[in-house]
């Protein structure tokens, strides 16, 4: 073998290798990507059936894909999960439920400080508006999954 062509070779394995490094770090093979298609189920429902159980489920999804820590929207997943984590500490906190707050007769009879602690929680989460439309929109391109 000639010094060019182990020079040619070498280059080749080595973009070879880099690619294949790329591509596992940003593909549906990512951590990224199973962690989303794992939690999948949990987050097509996301926002449509509001309840304590579900929402409780969200944020285990969410904090199962923050923890994956993807590259673009790493930051985003995190805010969200932290906004979901200060909204079931706060029901938790206050003993007061989505039912309760959807329901005329307990937000009346709820402790006012206890009202307030829920819905400063809820102002964070919704908040993050921004950070949810950028996760949806990355999971589609990155893992090529539909989250809308």
């Amino acid at each position: 073998m000639t010094r060019r062509s182990t020079t040619r070779t070498a280059a080749a394995v080595v973009a070879t290798l880099l690619g294949a490094g790329l591509l596992g770090g940003c593909g549906g093979d990512s951590p990224y990507c199973a962690a989303v298609k794992e939690n999948q189920s949990a987050l097509d429902s996301f926002g449509t059936k509001v309840s304590d159980k579900t929402f409780a489920r969200e944020a285990r999804a969410v904090r199962a894909i923050a923890a994956t820590d993807p590259a673009k929207v790493g930051d985003d997943w995190t805010a969200i999960d932290k906004a979901m984590r200060r909204v079931l500490s706060a029901q938790k906190k206050t003993g007061l439920t989505f039912a309760d707050l959807n329901d005329p007769e307990q937000r009346a009879d709820a402790d006012s400080g206890d009202l307030e602690t829920v819905t400063k929680a809820y102002g964070v989460f919704n908040d993050t508006a921004q950070q949810r439309k950028a996760v949806v929109e990355d999971v589609a391109t990155t893992c090529d999954v539909s989250l809308a």
